[in-house]
């Protein structure tokens, strides 16, 4: 049983790095694209992550404050 142990998880180990390579969840885009982006109402939601007193100066309509800090 003690040399199974190191056999199967050296198996283990080995199959994982066999897994599917996954595709990135995130991609950048462009100003306006973000703009075209947010006049469609298709249930998206606008974070930003400034101080209140940031928040309060000015930000984009429909957005959810969730400050950086408590993050």
């Amino acid at each position: 049983m003690k040399r199974l142990l190191p056999i199967l998880l050296a198996l283990v180990l080995g199959l994982t790095g066999c897994a599917a390579e996954q595709k990135n969840t995130y991609h950048q885009i462009s100003q306006e694209e973000a703009k075209e982006r947010m006049t469609r109402d298709d249930g998206h939601v606008i974070v930003d992550v400034r101080r209140q007193d940031e928040y309060d100066s000015g930000h984009i309509p429909g957005a959810i404050l969730v400050p950086n800090e408590s993050i």
